[in-house]
């Protein structure tokens, strides 16, 4: 049976997973497209360090509000909404690039802080959704096989972008930005018409809602007090998960280092390969290639324990950064960023697969939420610091010092002997299909 069959075989998921695979293949591009413009037009990469930040400030900003309302609203509802959001920054940042003599540094960074402000809302949504629309026991391969899709589209897409905006970089510059933002729009708009098309994905809570009449101002103070309380709610089961207290420790050492790798790509691609475009893309489209590969095997491998498996891939994560000092070969750094690609998937679906397994319907879009707010609110830190470094340090030196941070940020991890036995949740009674 080809991987996924099972999942795709089932008509909601199926729908949901065309939706995502569609705007994944514009988001391949968007974001370094973004840090790509800006060095363009400044030259500083403290500015492009700007653009990454404040495409990570969404996160820590909304990120709370965004488990609650996951966890109270229909899910489709939020995503769709989402999608049509993007849509319209998208299609309004194209316009603007193409009829604009000079594009504004300011209007990069409105879009990339839009954008993630929307993914901010959408990301809790869409991970929580996943439950309603397959089976317990199929939730690894519907998680694997979301990720290998992403990274195949990813990887077509940068196969096609480093050919046709790498030629339009080259001859017709001015086109650059508005054909990158309209492919985009494009496939927001195809995700939001097929995830429009789920049945209404709400979340199962034990408590009923009031049905008295109220007034606007009760309304509000009443819906303001049940957000502090399901975010401390949220807290406190994240507190007292073996796995998740440890995990979202490293998680936030691990984005401090890693968040400004996106800017490290443009600086390496403009002080140690030349500059062009198509060499950038071809170094994200290595890495991508793996990532997609890898997600299909990590689905196929049956996890027992998550603590190590999320440990050891971090750490060799870490060790591929501290070799690419010496990666000032453009073919020798390209197989070590390709080498990164076959650690991650075995990173972020083991994680993702436990928190959809360990914890109430109801507690998933918090818990989601929770995770991605640790994680994004280390990267503008990391981002702001990474411009800087290149500046003074020099750049390999600031592959050393993020490889060693990724290295250290493992030991709370190595260290505890809990958090390296909890099993993962099982998934079936079936002695077949357990994650044990």
């Amino acid at each position: 049976m080809l991987p996924g069959a099972r999942v795709l075989a089932i008509p909601e998921f199926r729908r949901f997973w065309i939706g995502q695979t569609a705007s994944t293949f514009g988001d391949a591009i968007y974001f370094i497209a973004f840090l790509f413009v800006a060095e363009k037009l400044t030259g500083n990469a403290m500015v492009v360090g700007l653009v990454g930040a404040l495409s990570a400030i969404p996160y820590v900003v909304f990120a709370p509000l965004a488990g609650v309302l996951a966890d109270r609203l229909d899910r489709r509802k939020i995503m769709v909404i989402g999608d049509s959001v993007s849509t319209i920054v998208t299609l309004a940042l194209g316009l603007y690039a193409l009829f604009s003599p000079s594009v504004s540094v300011v209007a990069i960074c409105l879009a990339a802080f839009s954008l993630s402000t929307v993914n901010a809302f959408f990301n809790p949504a869409r991970t929580a959704a996943v439950p309603a629309l397959v089976p317990r026991e199929y939730l690894i391969e519907a998680n694997a096989l979301t990720m290998a899709s992403s990274q195949v589209i990813s990887m077509i897409s940068l196969a096609l972008s480093t050919l046709l905006l790498g030629a339009i970089d080259k001859f017709f510059p001015q086109l650059f930005l508005p054909v990158t933002a309209f492919l985009n729009c494009f496939t927001f708009a195809v995700s939001a018409g097929f995830i429009a098309t789920l049945p209404a994905l709400k979340p199962g809570r034990d408590e009923t809602e009031s049905e008295k009449p109220q007034g606007l101002a009760q309304k509000a103070s009443e819906a303001f007090q049940t957000g502090l309380k399901d975010i401390k709610e949220g807290l406190r089961v994240l507190g007292h998960d073996p796995v998740m207290k440890i995990a979202l420790l490293v998680n936030a050492a691990v984005s401090v280092s890693i968040s400004g790798f996106m800017v490290v790509y443009v600086a390496s691609n403009k002080l140690w390969f030349g500059g062009e475009f198509w060499r950038l893309g071809l170094i994200e489209f290595a890495f991508v290639f793996f990532m997609a590969v890898f997600s299909i095997l990590a689905g196929r491998s049956l996890v027992k324990r998550p603590g190590p498996i999320y440990i050891y891939g971090t750490l060799a994560l870490g060790l591929l950064v501290l070799l690419m000092v010496f990666g000032r070969n453009y073919w020798i750094f390209l197989i070590l960023n390709a080498l990164c690609g076959v650690a991650l998937p075995y990173v972020w679906l083991t994680m993702n697969t436990y928190i959809q397994t360990a914890f109430k319907s109801h507690e998933i879009g918090r818990v989601s939420a929770a995770w991605l707010m640790v994680q994004q609110a280390a990267q503008p830190i990391g981002i702001l610091l990474v411009g800087p470094s290149i500046e003074y340090l020099g750049l390999a030196t600031t592959f050393a010092i993020m490889g060693a941070a990724i290295v250290l940020a493992c030991l709370p991890g190595l260290l505890n002997r809990k958090f390296m036995l909890a099993p993962m949740v099982k998934e079936s009674t079936s002695s077949e299909n357990q994650l044990a």
